[in-house]
Parts: structure tokens; C-alpha cells; sequence
């Protein structure tokens, strides 16, 4: 959860990159390297270091459009890791084979740049919580939070955009899927699908062989409480706190891996990670240049006092001369 002051610095950072600012720097980012699976270490440790606090530290990147971080506690032996020249795990429509994410997970184990999204093991064995919500969002409450979430990562998604069938959905509905301390570092993720199809396909393959791989919206939630985004049961809404028991704990595998799924599916936006280091980087210069931040300095001294002193010396000069 971050401080209100950081809370600050990304309000102001979001006002910059609309352009409120005019010293914003008006140069070109660097060339996009390709996006998607292929570029699962720099995601993966952006979501471990925390977005903002890494473009605060003033570290730069060692190649154009590639972030660089420094290297963070050692992951656990058990923890996953992503190899950048891993194979896309997405199954394909049609595909027979089962979605095996621990499997995925650890033909993938020899990159050691950074943990990633915790396995299913180290989900189901530890204290995160799995979460569902379902109503209406007519008041853009939810979607209002984690767009302000995702609007600060390097990330796109434009799953909903290009899929006919949910922008001609005029209906607020949603449903949720929230995990916390999915990433080793703690953060938490969230992911929603819109649309009567896109809710009853996610809600019927509980049982299925396959996590969900529609189109959805998904981000890390670093700026947010739990308890903001869900709120609770009302009369248009539904929370439930998923048991690990319940149907031998196959609903529970199930929206971890549509969750593991859908964050594997966002990809990694140069332009917008360089974007947002311009940001930070200029509201970094503009928070320590000298005069911003700063005590000011008391003026020099006037020869003979300022006019106050001379005022007060000639009062009291003049009092001391009548009792005398």
C-alpha cells in the first residue's frame, strides 16, 4: 500500500503525462524491443521491485527500452522464475492438453533474474486469499481504481478493445477475481471480465480442464487496499472468500491459474515504461533542485539595519532621551 505522499507523486505524475506540465521533456522514447511472452524477466521484475519506487531510485536502463533493476532478496528455490527465451504457455483454442501452471513454472526455473508470480504451491500453502465479486459497477467505482492502477505500469492489454462482442455489451456488470500477495514481493492482482458471454464462460469452466483466456482487464494492485476495491456483498453485488477445500479445491486451482493466465497474457509497453520514467524522472529533478524543496535563505544583512531596526533604535533612542 503506498503513502499518501506517494500517492501524491503519482497524481502529480499522471497530471504530467497529460500534458499539464509543459517541462516535461518533449523527446522521443526509445524504440520498442518486442512485447508479449517474450519479455517476461522485465515484467516480472516490475512487479517485484513496484513500478514507481524503481524510477524513483534513479536507475537507468542498460540498452534502449530495456529496464534494468538491481538485483533484489534471492529468490526461494520454490518460487518461480521466468526464462526469457521460454515457449508462450497460453494454450491454444482447441487444445486437449490440460494447463499445468506449477508445470510451466518450473520448466522455466533457470532464470535468475527475479521471482515472479508465486506458484500454485506457494499460493495454497501460504496465507494468500483468493476472492470473487460479482455485480454491477455502474458508478466506475471499481474500474475507476484499477484503471488508476494500471495506468502507472508498462503494461498493455487491449483484450476488451478488440473483442466485438464485449464493447457492444452496455450492461455495467463484472466479474472479479482477486488474489492477494500474488507476487513474491507481496503485491496483489486483480483481473475482471465484462459482459453476460465473457462472466457465464469464466464462471461455467470451473470445472473445465482450462483456466479462462477471454478477454479481461488484469493489474498488479500496488496503491489500493484490498478492501477499496472490493467493498462488499450488497443488493446488486455478490463477495465470496474462496475455500481450498471446496470441490477438492478445484475452484480454487481454477482462478489461480485463469489469474496466473491472464497475467502472462499482458504485455511488457516500451513506450509507455519510458513515458513514465520521463515522468518520474522530471518530478524527481523538480522535488531536489535547489529553491524547490529548500529552506530559503535569509536575505543579506542592510547596511544600518533594515528600516524596521533604524525605526525602532530612533523610538527608543527618543524615549531615552525624554526621561532623561
Amino acid at each position: 500500500m503506498a503513502s499518501p505522499l506517494l500517492r501524491q507523486v503519482l497524481v502529480d505524475e499522471m497530471l504530467r503525462a497529460n500534458s499539464l506540465h509543459p517541462s516535461l521533456p518533449a523527446t522521443q522514447p526509445p524504440p520498442a524491443p518486442p512485447i508479449g511472452i517474450l519479455e517476461p524477466a522485465k515484467k516480472n521484475r516490475l512487479a517485484q521491485e513496484g513500478l514507481l519506487i524503481h524510477l524513483l531510485s534513479g536507475h537507468t536502463s542498460q540498452s534502449a527500452g530495456a529496464p534494468h533493476m538491481e538485483d533484489a532478496n534471492n529468490p526461494d528455490p520454490g518460487e518461480a522464475h521466468m526464462n526469457t527465451e521460454s515457449q508462450e504457455i497460453v494454450p491454444a483454442e482447441g487444445d486437449d492438453e490440460d494447463f499445468d501452471s506449477d508445470a510451466a513454472l518450473r520448466s522455466n526455473d533457470s532464470d535468475d533474474d527475479a521471482p515472479e508470480a508465486k506458484s500454485f504451491q506457494g499460493i495454497y500453502e501460504s496465507g494468500c486469499d483468493i476472492y470473487t465479486w460479482s455485480g454491477s459497477d455502474h458508478r466506475f467505482d471499481i474500474r475507476g481504481k484499477l484503471d488508476f492502477e494500471f495506468r502507472f505500469k508498462p503494461l498493455s492489454n487491449t483484450t476488451m478493445e478488440d473483442d466485438a462482442a464485449t464493447q457492444a455489451d452496455i450492461s455495467h456488470r463484472l466479474a472479479l477475481i482477486y488474489i492477494t500477495d500474488f507476487f513474491t514481493n507481496g503485491v496483489d492482482f486483480c483481473m475482471y471480465v465484462k459482459g453476460q458471454a465473457n462472466i457465464a464462460r469464466l464462471m461455467g469452466g470451473t470445472f473445465g480442464a482450462k483456466p479462462y483466456n477471454g478477454p479481461f482487464f488484469a493489474t498488479p494492485v500496488e496503491m489500493h487496499e484490498r478492501d477499496e476495491i472490493l467493498g462488499g456483498n450488497s443488493l446488486t453485488s455478490m463477495l465470496d472468500r474462496v475455500s481450498r477445500t471446496e470441490t477438492k479445491g478445484m475452484r480454487f486451482k481454477y482462478l489461480y491459474d485463469t489469474c496466473y493466465l491472464a497475467w502472462e497474457r499482458l504485455d511488457y509497453d516500451a513506450d509507455k515504461d519510458a513515458r513514465l520514467r520521463r515522468a518520474a524522472s522530471e518530478e524527481a529533478r523538480r522535488m531536489t533542485e535547489p529553491g524547490e524543496m529548500s529552506t530559503p535563505r535569509s536575505p543579506p544583512p542592510e547596511e544600518g539595519g533594515s528600516a524596521n531596526q533604524r525605526e525602532d533604535s530612533a523610538e527608543r533612542h527618543g524615549n531615552e532621551a525624554g526621561t532623561g
